[in-house]
Protein backbone atom coordinates (compact mmCIF):
# COMPACT_ATOMS: atom_id res chain seq x y z
CA UNK A 1 0.00 0.00 0.00
CA UNK A 2 2.94 2.34 0.37
CA UNK A 3 4.35 1.69 -3.10
CA UNK A 4 4.42 4.64 -5.47
CA UNK A 5 2.77 3.39 -8.64
CA UNK A 6 3.74 6.43 -10.70
CA UNK A 7 7.41 7.28 -10.12
CA UNK A 8 9.00 10.07 -12.19
CA UNK A 9 9.90 8.57 -15.54
CA UNK A 10 12.73 11.07 -16.13
CA UNK A 11 14.93 11.40 -13.06
CA UNK A 12 16.48 14.78 -12.40
CA UNK A 13 19.95 13.35 -11.88
CA UNK A 14 21.75 13.83 -15.19
CA UNK A 15 24.18 16.32 -13.67
CA UNK A 16 24.49 18.68 -16.65
CA UNK A 17 25.31 15.89 -19.07
CA UNK A 18 26.09 17.18 -22.57
CA UNK A 19 23.77 16.17 -25.42
CA UNK A 20 25.02 16.98 -28.91
CA UNK A 21 22.35 18.40 -31.17
CA UNK A 22 23.10 18.86 -34.87
CA UNK A 23 20.70 21.36 -36.33
CA UNK A 24 19.60 22.84 -39.63
CA UNK A 25 18.73 26.53 -39.57
CA UNK A 26 15.14 26.35 -40.75
CA UNK A 27 12.58 28.85 -39.40
CA UNK A 28 10.33 28.59 -37.53
CA UNK A 29 11.89 25.40 -36.14
CA UNK A 30 15.45 26.70 -35.74
CA UNK A 31 15.97 30.46 -35.97
CA UNK A 32 19.48 32.00 -36.08
CA UNK A 33 21.04 29.83 -33.37
CA UNK A 34 24.82 30.42 -33.30
CA UNK A 35 27.01 27.46 -34.11
CA UNK A 36 28.47 25.93 -30.96
CA UNK A 37 25.97 27.50 -28.56
CA UNK A 38 24.47 25.95 -25.47
CA UNK A 39 20.94 25.63 -24.16
CA UNK A 40 19.55 28.25 -21.86
CA UNK A 41 16.24 29.53 -20.61
CA UNK A 42 13.49 28.69 -23.15
CA UNK A 43 13.04 31.57 -25.56
CA UNK A 44 10.59 31.60 -28.42
CA UNK A 45 12.93 33.71 -30.57
CA UNK A 46 15.28 30.75 -31.14
CA UNK A 47 12.71 28.54 -32.82
CA UNK A 48 10.16 25.91 -31.85
CA UNK A 49 12.45 22.91 -31.67
CA UNK A 50 15.20 24.81 -29.89
CA UNK A 51 12.68 26.03 -27.33
CA UNK A 52 11.46 22.47 -26.76
CA UNK A 53 15.00 21.17 -26.23
CA UNK A 54 15.81 24.10 -23.94
CA UNK A 55 12.79 23.15 -21.88
CA UNK A 56 13.91 19.51 -21.78
CA UNK A 57 17.40 20.57 -20.73
CA UNK A 58 16.03 22.68 -17.90
CA UNK A 59 13.70 19.94 -16.71
CA UNK A 60 16.15 17.03 -16.94
CA UNK A 61 19.26 18.92 -15.80
CA UNK A 62 21.24 18.40 -19.00
CA UNK A 63 22.98 20.74 -21.43
CA UNK A 64 22.19 20.88 -25.13
CA UNK A 65 25.11 21.66 -27.40
CA UNK A 66 23.82 23.11 -30.66
CA UNK A 67 25.99 22.99 -33.73
CA UNK A 68 25.48 22.71 -37.46
CA UNK A 69 27.35 21.34 -40.44
CA UNK A 70 29.46 23.44 -42.77
CA UNK A 71 27.17 22.38 -45.61
CA UNK A 72 23.96 24.44 -45.34
CA UNK A 73 20.62 22.62 -45.20
CA UNK A 74 22.40 19.28 -44.88
CA UNK A 75 19.44 17.26 -43.61
CA UNK A 76 20.44 13.99 -45.22
CA UNK A 77 18.34 10.95 -45.98
CA UNK A 78 18.16 7.16 -45.76
CA UNK A 79 18.12 5.29 -49.06
CA UNK A 80 16.96 1.83 -50.00
CA UNK A 81 20.50 0.48 -50.42
CA UNK A 82 21.32 1.38 -46.82
CA UNK A 83 23.22 4.58 -47.60
CA UNK A 84 22.77 7.37 -45.06
CA UNK A 85 23.82 10.93 -45.85
CA UNK A 86 23.93 14.38 -44.29
CA UNK A 87 23.20 15.02 -40.64
CA UNK A 88 21.51 11.66 -40.35
CA UNK A 89 24.87 10.02 -41.04
CA UNK A 90 26.39 11.74 -38.00
CA UNK A 91 23.42 10.58 -35.98
CA UNK A 92 23.79 7.00 -37.24
CA UNK A 93 27.49 6.99 -36.34
CA UNK A 94 26.57 8.27 -32.84
CA UNK A 95 28.64 11.39 -33.30
CA UNK A 96 25.50 13.32 -32.42
CA UNK A 97 22.62 12.50 -30.12
CA UNK A 98 19.76 14.41 -31.74
CA UNK A 99 19.10 15.86 -35.19
CA UNK A 100 16.61 18.69 -35.55
CA UNK A 101 15.44 21.10 -38.23
CA UNK A 102 11.95 20.20 -39.51
CA UNK A 103 12.64 16.53 -40.14
CA UNK A 104 9.82 14.46 -41.55
CA UNK A 105 9.10 10.88 -40.56
CA UNK A 106 9.50 8.29 -43.32
CA UNK A 107 9.40 4.51 -43.43
CA UNK A 108 13.10 4.16 -44.26
CA UNK A 109 14.15 6.54 -41.50
CA UNK A 110 12.05 4.73 -38.91
CA UNK A 111 13.95 1.50 -39.64
CA UNK A 112 17.19 3.17 -38.51
CA UNK A 113 16.26 5.96 -36.11
CA UNK A 114 13.80 6.71 -33.36
CA UNK A 115 11.57 9.59 -34.37
CA UNK A 116 9.54 11.57 -31.87
CA UNK A 117 6.73 13.61 -33.37
CA UNK A 118 5.68 16.54 -31.21
CA UNK A 119 2.74 17.30 -33.48
CA UNK A 120 0.07 15.14 -35.09
CA UNK A 121 1.43 16.00 -38.56
CA UNK A 122 4.91 15.40 -39.91
CA UNK A 123 5.74 19.04 -39.36
CA UNK A 124 4.26 21.80 -37.30
CA UNK A 125 2.54 24.06 -39.81
CA UNK A 126 2.02 27.74 -39.15
CA UNK A 127 -0.97 29.63 -40.49
CA UNK A 128 -1.41 33.36 -40.81
CA UNK A 129 -4.80 35.04 -40.57
CA UNK A 130 -6.38 35.89 -43.87
CA UNK A 131 -7.52 39.43 -44.50
CA UNK A 132 -11.12 39.95 -45.47
CA UNK A 133 -11.94 42.42 -48.20
CA UNK A 134 -13.94 45.13 -46.50
CA UNK A 135 -15.43 46.38 -49.75
CA UNK A 136 -18.38 48.67 -50.29
CA UNK A 137 -20.41 46.16 -52.27
CA UNK A 138 -23.21 46.50 -49.75
CA UNK A 139 -23.86 50.01 -51.03
CA UNK A 140 -24.93 48.55 -54.38
CA UNK A 141 -28.24 47.78 -52.75
CA UNK A 142 -28.95 51.50 -52.63
CA UNK A 143 -29.42 51.39 -56.42
CA UNK A 144 -31.01 48.00 -56.88
CA UNK A 145 -32.64 47.81 -53.49
CA UNK A 146 -36.28 47.03 -52.90
CA UNK A 147 -37.47 50.59 -53.56
CA UNK A 148 -35.52 50.94 -56.82
CA UNK A 149 -36.65 47.50 -57.92
CA UNK A 150 -40.31 48.36 -57.32
CA UNK A 151 -39.89 51.67 -59.17
CA UNK A 152 -38.23 49.96 -62.13
CA UNK A 153 -40.89 47.27 -62.29
CA UNK A 154 -43.66 49.87 -62.05
CA UNK A 155 -42.19 52.02 -64.81
CA UNK A 156 -41.63 48.96 -66.98
CA UNK A 157 -45.26 47.86 -66.63
CA UNK A 158 -46.56 51.40 -67.25
CA UNK A 159 -44.44 51.90 -70.36
CA UNK A 160 -45.30 48.45 -71.70
CA UNK A 161 -49.02 48.90 -71.11
CA UNK A 162 -49.17 52.41 -72.54
CA UNK A 163 -47.07 51.46 -75.57
CA UNK A 164 -49.40 48.56 -76.23
CA UNK A 165 -52.55 50.71 -75.84
CA UNK A 166 -51.41 53.48 -78.22
CA UNK A 167 -49.87 51.16 -80.83
CA UNK A 168 -52.80 51.09 -83.25
CA UNK A 169 -50.76 52.66 -86.06
CA UNK A 170 -47.49 50.94 -85.20
CA UNK A 171 -45.96 47.61 -86.08
CA UNK A 172 -47.88 44.46 -85.20
CA UNK A 173 -44.91 43.70 -82.97
CA UNK A 174 -46.03 46.45 -80.56
CA UNK A 175 -49.75 45.73 -80.95
CA UNK A 176 -49.33 42.40 -79.14
CA UNK A 177 -48.76 42.68 -75.42
CA UNK A 178 -46.31 39.78 -75.13
CA UNK A 179 -44.00 40.91 -77.95
CA UNK A 180 -44.30 44.53 -76.79
CA UNK A 181 -43.29 43.49 -73.27
CA UNK A 182 -40.30 41.61 -74.67
CA UNK A 183 -39.14 44.66 -76.62
CA UNK A 184 -39.48 46.98 -73.66
CA UNK A 185 -37.62 44.48 -71.46
CA UNK A 186 -34.71 44.50 -73.91
CA UNK A 187 -34.70 48.29 -73.88
CA UNK A 188 -34.71 48.29 -70.07
CA UNK A 189 -31.56 46.14 -70.12
CA UNK A 190 -29.90 48.50 -72.61
CA UNK A 191 -30.04 46.04 -75.51
CA UNK A 192 -30.92 46.79 -79.10
CA UNK A 193 -34.34 45.83 -80.47
CA UNK A 194 -35.17 44.40 -83.88
CA UNK A 195 -38.00 46.82 -84.72
CA UNK A 196 -37.95 50.46 -83.67
CA UNK A 197 -41.39 51.99 -83.00
CA UNK A 198 -42.62 54.30 -85.75
CA UNK A 199 -45.60 56.06 -84.16
CA UNK A 200 -44.99 59.18 -82.08
CA UNK A 201 -47.00 57.99 -79.08
CA UNK A 202 -45.15 54.71 -78.75
CA UNK A 203 -41.82 56.46 -79.28
CA UNK A 204 -42.65 58.85 -76.42
CA UNK A 205 -43.09 56.06 -73.88
CA UNK A 206 -40.14 54.10 -75.23
CA UNK A 207 -37.96 57.23 -74.94
CA UNK A 208 -38.93 57.51 -71.26
CA UNK A 209 -37.81 53.95 -70.69
CA UNK A 210 -34.55 54.47 -72.60
CA UNK A 211 -33.66 57.54 -70.55
CA UNK A 212 -34.43 55.77 -67.26
CA UNK A 213 -32.52 52.69 -68.31
CA UNK A 214 -29.51 54.76 -69.35
CA UNK A 215 -29.23 56.48 -65.97
CA UNK A 216 -29.77 53.29 -63.99
CA UNK A 217 -27.21 51.25 -65.95
CA UNK A 218 -24.66 54.09 -65.89
CA UNK A 219 -25.03 54.64 -62.14
CA UNK A 220 -24.88 50.92 -61.41
CA UNK A 221 -21.76 50.31 -63.51
CA UNK A 222 -20.04 53.41 -62.12
CA UNK A 223 -20.65 52.41 -58.51
CA UNK A 224 -19.62 48.81 -59.21
CA UNK A 225 -16.34 49.87 -60.84
CA UNK A 226 -15.61 52.34 -58.06
CA UNK A 227 -16.31 49.74 -55.40
CA UNK A 228 -14.07 47.10 -56.92
CA UNK A 229 -11.24 49.60 -57.35
CA UNK A 230 -11.40 50.91 -53.77
CA UNK A 231 -11.50 47.72 -51.73
CA UNK A 232 -9.86 47.82 -48.33
CA UNK A 233 -8.75 45.16 -45.86
CA UNK A 234 -9.94 44.44 -42.38
CA UNK A 235 -7.61 43.38 -39.59
CA UNK A 236 -8.63 39.93 -38.41
CA UNK A 237 -6.29 39.48 -35.44
CA UNK A 238 -6.07 42.17 -32.78
CA UNK A 239 -6.12 40.40 -29.42
CA UNK A 240 -4.79 37.22 -27.82
CA UNK A 241 -8.36 35.90 -27.69
CA UNK A 242 -8.56 36.18 -31.49
CA UNK A 243 -5.39 34.12 -31.85
CA UNK A 244 -6.71 31.42 -29.52
CA UNK A 245 -10.02 31.34 -31.35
Amino acid sequence: TKVNWYPPKIPNRFNQCTIKVRMVQWPPFVINVPNGSWSGPPRSSRGIEISLLDLVAEFANVRMFYHHDQVPDNWGNVYGNGTITGNLKYLYQEIDDIAIGAYAISMKRCLVFDAVSYHKHEKLIFYVPFQTLNSKLTSLGEIMGFGALVLTLFLYLVVTTMSWLVSRHDYTHYQKFDTCAFETYQILLGLSVSLQPRSTKVRFFIAMLIIYSFYVVTAYQTLLTSTLANASTKQEISTIEDILD
